[in-house]
């Protein structure tokens, strides 16, 4: 098992007073920034419905909430708020923040970008309440222990539905119910960016629509949240030229098209390519009640090509708070790829390697790790490819000098993400994970820096994870994951939330700050 694996590993690390890799090492100095609010506990919210009647379980372009919340005085803090909807598995806004309190989300409707009246969540006691097993209002208290998520349970607007059915006041669908009629048209769009050799596909973004006549007079504009992958788009027919300018990133894609040019049978794609960001270094703060004390550093080297050419951790000494340089990592290249990484400890010690070989196509099939007098670690992994789903298999095997114990461990990735794992060793312990995440850029994986479980091989940043273990147990596990991010796509905070695995009481919070 992963976790037997990483006991020994970091039994022999910490006789050393170092730190491995998957930790972060130690910084004298505190971050700038405040402590934020009440660490161990969420002030965020999010709306979201397994399902919208009538519409695919796919990403739709252009929906947006629009609800109200009040507080428990029943005064109005949150007035026909408008949140972008993204599909992840489930329709879901994106995440909110109000101070602590206890609230009630007392109007629920989707609109589109036009504000279209599309769905609404009918008000207890009205007409249309015993449609849905959870009418209005939804209460809601914050702060939570994590993000709290409301799940809604939408009704679909027809001709003939009037808001007063649904509870509303007389005029709050207006004339919106009203769908394209089939004579409009549509196309298919989506936003590619190529970051260093990463393919970002599967990314929300946003689009200004301009419509012009034929005498290239404006005539209207609409802005469109598009989400991750393929969107379809209906526009004006009358209009004699469409343009579209999508944003992401930083980045302005324009494209302007004459009404006979544009086909349905197209997806049109919006991006560039350009090189990734490097990550300098990174410094882990802890929560310790009043602010966040520095506790680790990692600093990244490159070399005039950009290639990551060394890594130092730094931890501070208990003694006195001292910083000092715990362990070092060198890369060698062959050919462009990573071949070798020599570790060394405290004082340039020499600790051990980790060799890395290649398959035909240029992916990792083994993996040497031999720390000196301690342990050595093959790993034989094997690619099984995308299959009809896009589900890419890896398989691992683990073997030990230092033990008859042998694990076998599975990945499974989708859309350049891993989004499950397991792994059993011979002596029957087991560990499985699921994993979700954000459609922003992982700068791990830009790095070329393998360990024995190629961890930073997925293209966006995980935010949320559920882990089982049998047979051992680990003694803390992160439940919660908040970035924020610069105009680029990159993160440049994380705060983690890590609590007991067996009890599930919160231990400790983490802040931990991302330099380009």
């Amino acid at each position: 098992m992963k976790q037997t694996f990483r006991s020994v590993y970091t039994l022999f690390i910490a006789s050393l007073i170092i730190l491995v890799s998957c930790k972060k090492p130690v910084e004298p100095q505190q971050p700038g920034g405040g402590p934020g609010p009440m660490p161990g506990l969420s002030h965020k919210y999010r709306i979201s419905a397994e399902a919208l009647p009538g519409l695919p379980n796919q990403p739709i372009a252009n929906l947006f909430a629009k609800f109200d919340v009040v507080n428990a005085q029943d005064e109005l803090v949150v007035n026909n708020k408008l949140a972008a909807i993204s599909f992840n598995g489930k329709f879901t806004t994106e995440e909110m923040e109000l101070p602590a309190g206890t609230y009630r989300i007392s109007k629920l409707l989707i609109v589109s970008g036009t504000g279209n009246v599309l769905y609404a969540v009918p008000v207890t006691n009205s007409a249309k309440a015993t449609q849905v097993s959870k009418p209005l209002a939804y209460p809601m208290v914050l702060p939570a222990a994590t993000s709290v998520d409301i799940a809604a349970e939408f009704l679909k607007i027809e001709a003939t539905d009037k808001a007063i059915d649904f509870g509303y006041s007389a005029g709050e669908f207006g004339n919106s119910n009203t769908p394209p009629v089939e004579t409009d048209i549509t196309i298919q769009m989506r936003t590619r960016i190529k970051v260093g050799d990463i393919l970002y596909d599967s990314i929300q973004s946003s689009l200004v629509y301009r419509t012009f006549d034929a005498t290239n007079e404006l005539k209207s504009v609409q802005f469109i949240s598009l989400m991750p992958g393929i969107n379809t788009v209906t526009l004006k027919k009358e209009a004699a030229y469409h343009e579209f300018i999508v944003q992401k990133w930083g980045g302005t894609y324009t494209k302007r098209y004459a009404k006979e040019e544009l086909k349905k049978d197209i997806v049109y794609e919006f991006g560039e390519e350009k090189e990734a960001k490097k990550l300098k270094s990174e410094i882990t703060a802890r929560w310790d009640g009043n602010m966040y004390k520095a506790e680790s550093k990692n600093n990244y080297i490159y070399d005039g090509k950009g290639r990551l050419t060394k890594v130092e951790f730094m931890q501070k000494r208990p003694s006195d708070g001292t910083p000092f340089v715990a362990r070092t990592e060198n890369l060698e290249y062959t050919d462009g790829r990573v071949e070798k990484i020599s570790i060394y400890n405290e004082g340039d010690v020499f600790a051990g390697t980790r060799s890395i070989r290649y398959n035909t196509a240029g992916k990792i099939n083994h993996i040497t790790e031999d720390i000196l007098n301690v342990s050595k670690t093959e790993v034989d992994i094997a690619h099984h490819g995308a299959n009809g789903d896009g589900l890419d298999e890896v398989n691992f095997d683990f073997r030990y000098a230092h033990t008859s114990s042998t694990m076998t461990y599975y990945q499974r990735r989708r859309h350049g993400n891993l989004f499950s794992d397991n792994s059993f060793t011979s002596n029957r312990d087991t560990e499985t994970g699921s994993y979700q995440y954000d459609n922003n850029i992982n700068p791990y994986i830009h790095m070329n820096w393998p360990d024995l479980f190629l961890s930073r091989s997925s293209k966006n940043n995980l935010n949320w994870q559920s882990r089982t273990y049998f047979g051992s147990y680990p003694v803390n596990v992160a439940y919660s994951f908040e970035y924020k991010y610069d105009s680029e796509g990159y993160p440049i905070e994380l705060i983690r939330r890590y609590k007991s695995y067996i009890t599930g009481e919160h231990l400790f919070t983490t802040k931990t700050i991302f330099n380009y």
